[in-house]
């Protein structure tokens, strides 16, 4: 705890160095005494401890450490799925990754950073390029439209109307002289959760409030990645924490096109996984199985003339 505290102290001084070295050193106190604990006890103290990974990716990222980042991504995902499949698993390299892929297949990594922040690891076979996008503007419009009414916050006050800046707490005005202050965790959940419930729902009234959703998540997610998706059919995505939740296939370019009339969206708990899954070998009679599950359907209406 100490170590990821003096982490995120380096790294509000800009000393993305130094706050590497501590998240690095948070990390592995917590790696040294993870393989001693239950599963259960496990994805407790990974839970508890997830900050230092999330402030050590945040770092690499701004130091432009590729391979490095790569290697946290990995390591922080389907660790118990890892152990079950085979206990002594290897975690995988960034090469080792590139040489699996075929011309086609782009794995995209996503992480968390900061509330509103997107870090992408973009991995083709000749290439691997990291993508930070943090548009605070967008997110305080959508916190603005959307978030405000879930929390049941108002946006003006005495005729006053806020910019996307200031909030209005228990009566009174707050100015955030940074606007990512004013961009919040909670509004963060707030949004995914209200995405998930509206694509859920099949009522053509809420079919403009879903595309503009659908909208905002590629312009979050997609976009920032599209030259370096040039060429490419196949994305792999691994995400983490709420963008677990995501169809990134369903998400809609400002063209109104679903990113599955462009690519056709896999998705994998990690690339160490992924290589291990792919290297198995099966008996020719075994039968191939589409399964789906979690769909919401709308209540059928009936009337005499149907």
């Amino acid at each position: 705890t100490a170590a990821n505290n003096i982490g995120f102290m380096f790294y509000m001084k800009n000393d993305y160095a130094n706050a590497a070295e501590q998240f690095q050193k948070a990390v592995d106190i917590t790696e040294q005494f993870l393989p001693k604990f239950s599963t259960k006890e496990q994805l407790s103290a990974r839970n508890l401890h997830a900050s230092a990974y999330s402030g050590l990716i945040m770092s690499l990222q701004k130091l432009g450490n590729t391979n490095e980042l790569f290697k946290v991504q990995d390591m922080n995902r389907s660790r118990i799925l890892r152990q079950k499949l085979e206990k002594n698993l290897p975690q995988i390299t960034l090469p080792q990754v590139q040489a699996k892929l075929q011309p086609h297949e782009a794995i995209i990594y996503y992480s968390n950073g900061e509330p509103g922040q997107m870090i992408a690891t973009i991995i083709t076979k000749n290439s691997a390029d990291v993508v930070e996008h943090f548009p605070v503007n967008a997110w305080l419009n959508m916190k603005k439209q959307y978030i405000n009414n879930i929390q049941k916050k108002p946006n003006s006050i005495n005729g006053y109307v806020t910019k996307l800046n200031e909030e209005i707490i228990n009566g009174q005005i707050y100015r955030h002289s940074d606007p990512k202050t004013a961009f919040k965790a909670e509004d963060y959940r707030d949004f995914v959760a209200l995405s998930r419930e509206v694509m859920e729902v099949s009522d053509a009234q809420f079919l403009d409030l879903q595309q503009k959703i659908l909208k905002h998540w590629y312009y979050f997610l997609i976009q920032p990645l599209e030259d370096k998706l040039v060429g490419k059919t196949t994305l792999i995505i691994s995400a983490e924490g709420e963008l677990n939740a995501m169809p990134f296939e369903a998400f809609l370019d400002s063209n109104g096109k679903y990113v599955l009339e462009r690519f056709n969206v896999k998705y994998m708990p990690s690339a160490s996984v992924w290589a291990s899954l792919s290297n198995r070998n099966y008996s020719e009679d075994r039968k191939p199985l589409l399964a789906m599950g979690g769909a919401t359907y709308k209540e059928p209406q009936s009337s005499a003339s149907n």
